[in-house]
């Protein structure tokens, strides 16, 4: 039986430690609660307009019902199969198009402030963002929605990601309901912390304005260049929050092709990953790989497809991940961290490099110690099995 999109997403809640790190409302102080509320300078009305416009779309189109009504249970397949019936939504274009100009944000009105101002005031947007299915009460303690992230400049690169508030308060109502927005974050970089606030009211009868900026809960430190601004269609009355934790993390890229890889005239399997040395310096990686082969110029398979895998220091991974190539392909090493993914290493194969059906070969990386950066060594066993 495949897997329901609620599935992907308790998997994901349970291995990620984002909502778990973020502190509780109560320990910002008035004066936190006032820079947060200016690090966001008022968006240019025109804008306003037309992500209003485009909510209201999304709100009355059939894609928009189907995925607010149903998409928690349909497989994470049928939901991307719905992205590009979002994305020709006459009004989510346009707002793309408005997008690439300057003066996104009222620049006029964005008086005072100093750096923060400026830093968020000049930062272009990259993505346009989709909020299409409250998860509701689907998942004790959280409070959230899912969404797509598109690429502004090429609506066929887009990921699914969630989103989470975190100790919004008694008084707070969430905005419940979809939203279009932008976002100065990639597409494919939606897994992060945030605070946000109700930055504009409703921008009209049942609509909310919505932003916020990145935020390191370690540093406590904000990331105003990080912004993101959605005006929510609420489903009934209500007001939005005030102000909130919260974060995102990315489910699927799909700028990334189908797991499904043609014939090719060999194979292989990567068999295991042994980490002898963490790239991390806490001794853990959250460890994912990509391959590319010369059967399929052009694409990249990733594995896990949804997630990573946590591999610490002396640990190895069974991974059994077969490979289609017809002379060479490119396997390349990951750790995913909370603001991106670091590339550990890569290893180009070719097929006199496997020495036959049902032999082994290893593939080993150690950048060995030094004082400037940390010492990295993994070792990937690949299995050539013996077939017709």
């Amino acid at each position: 039986m495949s897997s329901t999109l609620k599935d992907i997403i308790k998997n994901r809640l349970d291995a990620a430690d984002i909502p778990q790190s973020l502190p509780p409302a109560e320990q910002f102080s008035e004066r936190d609660r006032a820079e947060v509320r200016a690090a966001f300078p008022p968006m240019d009305p025109q804008i306003v307009s037309a992500l209003e416009a485009a909510a209201r779309a999304l709100h009355e189109s059939h894609a928009g019902q189907e995925l607010a009504r149903r998409a928690l249970d349909m497989t994470p397949r049928e939901v991307l199969a719905l992205a590009g019936d979002v994305a020709r939504i006459p009004e989510i274009r346009h707002v793309a198009e408005l997008a690439k100009r300057p003066g996104v944000f009222a620049a006029s009105r964005v008086e005072g402030g100093g750096k923060i101002k400026d830093l968020v005031s000049n930062y272009a947007p990259q993505s346009l963002i989709v909020n299409f299915c409250f998860m509701g009460d689907a998942f004790v303690g959280v409070t959230g929605f899912v969404g797509f992230a598109y690429d502004l400049d090429d609506f066929n690169r887009y990921s699914l990601f969630i989103g989470g508030s975190i100790g919004i308060g008694v008084d707070a109502v969430v905005a419940a309901g979809q939203g279009v927005g932008l976002s100065a974050n990639a597409y494919s970089d939606m897994t992060g912390a945030c605070v946000g606030a109700d930055i504009g009211g409703a921008a009209g009868a049942g609509l909310l304005l919505d932003g916020s900026i990145g935020y390191s809960p370690v540093a406590r430190t904000y990331h105003p260049d990080q912004w993101t601004g959605i005006v929510y269609f609420l489903e009934g009355a209500g007001a939005g929050v005030e102000f909130y934790f919260g974060y995102t993390l990315l489910l699927v890229n799909q700028s990334l092709p189908d797991i499904f890889q043609p014939r090719g005239a060999s194979r292989t399997t990567i068999s295991r990953i042994a980490c002898e040395r963490a790239e991390d310096a806490i001794g853990k990686d959250e460890l994912y790989f990509e391959v590319t082969t010369d059967v399929s110029p052009g694409r990249t398979y990733r594995y896990p497809l949804w997630d990573y895998f946590s591999i610490e220091e002396g640990k190895s991974w069974d991974v059994g991940f077969t490979i289609n190539f017809n002379a060479q392909f490119e396997v390349t090493l990951y750790n995913a961290e909370t603001n991106g993914a670091n590339k550990i290493t890569s290893f180009t194969v070719t097929s006199q490099d496997i020495p036959g059906q049902g032999s082994s070969k290893r593939l080993e990386y150690d950048n060995g110690s030094g004082m400037f950066h940390n010492h990295v060594h993994y070792l990937v066993d690949l299995y050539t099995p013996k077939y017709g």
